[in-house]
């Protein structure tokens, strides 16, 4: 994947943890983190849709 496909806000998160202006340790930052990278699974295809009857716990 490359920098110009992810999400602003993605970007906003990494280069705010990268200057310094975003304290990793902020309370948003894992939850913030944690929402950027599902989608960064999905936008990749390493997500696949939960099936309907079937335990897709690993």
């Amino acid at each position: 994947m490359r920098w110009d496909l992810l999400t602003t806000s993605t970007r906003d998160l990494l280069q705010g943890i990268a200057g310094g202006t975003l304290a990793f340790d902020d309370q948003s930052v894992p939850a913030t983190a944690a929402a950027e990278a599902t989608m960064i699974r999905n936008r990749l295809g390493l997500i696949s849709a939960p099936r309907t009857g079937h335990d897709n716990r690993r």
